[in-house]
C-alpha cells in the first residue's frame, strides 16, 4: 500500500513537471531561458504574459494567436524591432496599475544589472528608491478626460525620474548613489473606458498600463562626455550661481565666460521657461541627476537659443556632501531673432494728422513702424512649429505699404498686450 502511494505521488509530480515544462515552452522567451525556470517563475511570467495580452489584445498579430485585419509584421519588421532595442540606449517596460512589471526588455540588464526574468511579474516598488514610491503612485493614477462622452480609450503622456536599484559593477554602473541609479522614464499611461449598466454614456476610466522607455542619466560619467561643437559645460553652486564655463559658450551664446560667472542661470533664461527649470533644479537636488526640458537661453546680441541640459550633483570626496552642480548643455538651434532682433523705441516724429508716438522695429538698422490707427495688423500663428510649439511665426504689415515681413518672436503675448495699451485705449 505504501509503495502504491509513492508511485502515485511520483506519477503526479512527473505529470505536473511535464505540464509546467509545456507551459514554459509557450512563453515568448528563448528556450535556453525557459528550460532553467522554476515553477514559481513560470507562473509569474505566464501571469504577466496574459496581462499583456489584455492590454495589447492584437499584440504582434499572428505571433500572438490573433488574426489581425491589418497586415502582420514581416521578417524584416521583426528584425528591425530587435535592432531598435539595441540602438535605443535604454529599455522598454510596461507596468500594471498595481505596480507589477508586465514586460521589460532584456536591455534593462545593461543599465541595471537585473535580468528580464527577475523583473517581470514583480512589483516595480521593490526596485525603486523608497522616496520615489509616492511619485510612482501618482504616475500610475488615471484622470478622467474633459470630454469623456466621446473618448473610449486615450493615452496620457508621462515623463518622470526614478532612482532604480543597480547591481552592476562600479566600473560599469556609471553614476550611482547608495546602490540606486537615476533613470529618466518617458512614455504614456494607457487608459480605457469600461461601460457601466446605469448609463450608456457614462463609464469608469481605468489605467490599464504604463508604457515607458527608461534612459540612464547621463549615458556615461559627466567627466567622460566628449564636448562637440554644439555643446558647452558649466559648473555652478547648488543655487545655480555659475562658477565656471568653458570657452565654447562664447561661440554658442555670444557671452564670454567672465560675463556669466557669479550670475545665476535663472537671469539668462526666458521667463516662460523658468518654472520648468525650477522643477528640474528641485529634482536635481533631491535625486542627484536630471535632464531639463527644452528652454530658451538669452544670447548676448539679442534673441534666444534653445538648450537642453544634463545636470549632475558632484559630491565632496571627503565629506560626501553635495559640493556643486556640473551641467553639460546641448544648444539645439541657432540664434532665433538674429539678425532680425527687434528693438523698441518711441518715434516722436509726427508723420501726419491723427498720429501719435508709436513704437518702431529696427530690422537690420532700418526703422519700420509696425502699427498705426489707420492700418490694421495681422498676426498669423503657426501652431505646428518645432520645439513643443514654443516658437511662433508672426507676420506684420509695416508702415507705408511695406511688404509683409516674417518675424520670429519668442514671447508674442508681450508685444500684443503692449500694443493694445498704446493704440486701443
Amino acid at each position: 500500500m505504501k509503495e502504491k502511494s509513492k508511485n502515485a505521488a511520483r506519477t503526479r509530480r512527473e505529470k505536473e513537471n511535464s505540464e509546467f515544462y509545456e507551459l514554459a515552452k509557450l512563453l515568448p522567451l528563448p528556450s535556453a531561458i525557459t528550460s532553467q525556470l522554476d515553477k514559481a517563475s513560470i507562473i509569474r511570467l505566464t501571469t504577466s504574459y496574459l496581462k499583456m495580452r489584455i492590454v495589447f489584445p492584437e499584440g504582434l498579430g499572428e505571433s500572438w494567436g490573433h488574426v489581425s485585419r491589418t497586415r502582420s509584421l514581416d521578417n524584416v519588421g521583426r528584425e528591425l524591432g530587435s535592432h531598435l532595442l539595441q540602438t535605443l540606449d535604454g529599455f522598454i517596460f510596461v507596468v500594471a496599475p498595481d505596480g507589477k512589471v508586465m514586460y521589460i526588455s532584456e536591455t534593462a540588464s545593461v543599465h541595471l544589472g537585473l535580468s528580464q526574468v527577475e523583473l517581470t511579474g514583480n512589483s516595480i516598488y521593490e526596485y525603486i528608491h523608497p522616496a520615489d514610491h509616492d511619485e510612482m503612485t501618482a504616475v500610475l493614477t488615471a484622470h478622467q478626460p474633459c470630454h469623456s462622452h466621446f473618448v473610449q480609450e486615450y493615452e496620457m503622456e508621462r515623463s518622470f525620474f526614478l532612482r532604480m536599484k543597480c547591481v552592476l559593477a562600479k566600473r560599469n554602473a556609471g553614476l550611482t548613489c547608495g546602490g540606486y541609479k537615476v533613470i529618466h522614464c518617458s512614455g504614456y499611461l494607457k487608459i480605457r473606458q469600461y461601460s457601466l449598466d446605469m448609463s450608456p454614456f457614462d463609464g469608469c476610466y481605468q489605467n490599464v498600463g504604463l508604457v515607458a522607455v527608461g534612459h540612464s542619466l547621463p549615458p556615461s560619467a559627466v567627466t567622460e562626455i566628449k564636448l562637440h561643437s554644439n555643446m558647452f559645460m558649466f559648473r555652478a553652486s547648488l543655487d545655480m550661481k555659475l562658477i565656471f564655463l568653458d570657452s565654447r559658450v562664447a561661440e554658442l551664446t555670444g557671452y564670454e565666460p567672465q560675463d556669466l560667472i557669479e550670475k545665476t542661470l535663472y537671469h539668462h533664461v526666458h521667463s516662460c521657461d523658468s518654472f520648468h527649470l525650477r522643477c528640474a533644479h528641485h529634482l536635481l537636488l533631491v535625486k542627484g541627476q536630471v535632464t531639463t526640458k527644452y528652454y530658451r537661453f538669452l544670447a548676448k546680441q539679442g534673441g534666444w537659443v534653445w538648450v537642453q541640459s544634463y545636470a549632475t550633483i558632484v559630491h565632496n570626496s571627503r565629506s560626501s556632501r553635495p559640493h556643486c552642480i556640473v551641467s553639460v548643455n546641448y544648444v539645439l538651434t541657432y540664434f532665433l531673432c538674429d539678425p532680425w532682433w527687434m528693438t523698441y523705441r518711441t518715434n516722436t516724429t509726427s508723420v501726419g494728422h491723427n498720429m501719435c508716438a508709436r513704437p518702431t522695429v529696427c530690422i537690420r538698422g532700418q526703422p519700420i513702424m509696425i502699427f498705426q490707427r489707420r492700418y490694421r495688423y495681422r498676426l498669423l500663428e503657426d501652431s505646428q512649429t518645432a520645439l513643443s510649439n514654443h516658437i511662433l511665426n508672426y507676420n506684420i504689415i509695416a508702415h507705408r505699404n511695406t511688404s509683409l515681413r516674417s518675424v520670429i518672436w519668442s514671447n508674442p503675448e508681450t508685444i500684443i498686450s503692449k500694443t493694445k495699451r498704446l493704440f486701443f485705449q
